[in-house]
């Protein structure tokens, strides 16, 4: 791919930064940032970029899946998300920007794929909805390692990832 292309990629895409309770397989979504570039009316381009605390589903353990050493990474402490968002509204911002963006971008995608899928089966009432968009993350959830190290929340990672490569 050349150049140019990438730098199309890039501007079709959205990058994602997934904040957890861990990283091991039993740890869930606790906080999620969306960042793309925008262009308004007489052309000019800007990153837009939101993000947002989940509130955990009903069926999710917390006290088993968090780990402490995560929290002392993401600063997020547990108490922090019963004022998160409602797994609804993840679902309807993450189907909406999956309609509307071919690219997804992450620096982790594996885990941000975990992490969303977890998201996906628990806020979808239609498990059929909630398969066919994990099989949609899973095909257009790309690594992006532009921008390099240190801890970022993820509305900072995310719009950094998007302003290196631009």
């Amino acid at each position: 791919m050349d150049v140019n292309e990438a730098v199309k990629r890039l501007r079709q895409g959205v990058f994602i930064d997934v904040e957890a309770t861990g990283l091991h397989e039993g740890s869930y979504p606790i906080e999620v940032g969306f960042a793309h570039i925008h262009t308004d009316a007489t052309g000019r381009e800007s990153v837009k970029s939101w993000s947002y605390l989940i509130k955990p589903h009903e069926a999710w353990n917390m006290d088993e899946s968090w780990n402490y050493e995560a929290e002392a990474v993401h600063k997020i402490p547990m108490a922090d998300l019963v004022h998160g968002e409602p797994l609804d509204r993840v679902v309807s911002d993450l189907r909406d920007v999956m309609k509307t963006h071919i690219n997804l971008f992450s620096d982790a995608p594996s885990y941000e794929l975990m992490w969303l899928a977890k998201a996906l089966k628990s806020g979808c009432l239609d498990q059929k909805i909630a398969s066919n968009l994990i099989g949609a993350l899973r095909w257009s959830l790309q690594c992006a390692t532009c921008a390099g190290g240190g801890w970022r929340s993820p509305i900072t990672t995310a719009t950094a990832n998007w302003t290196a490569c631009r």
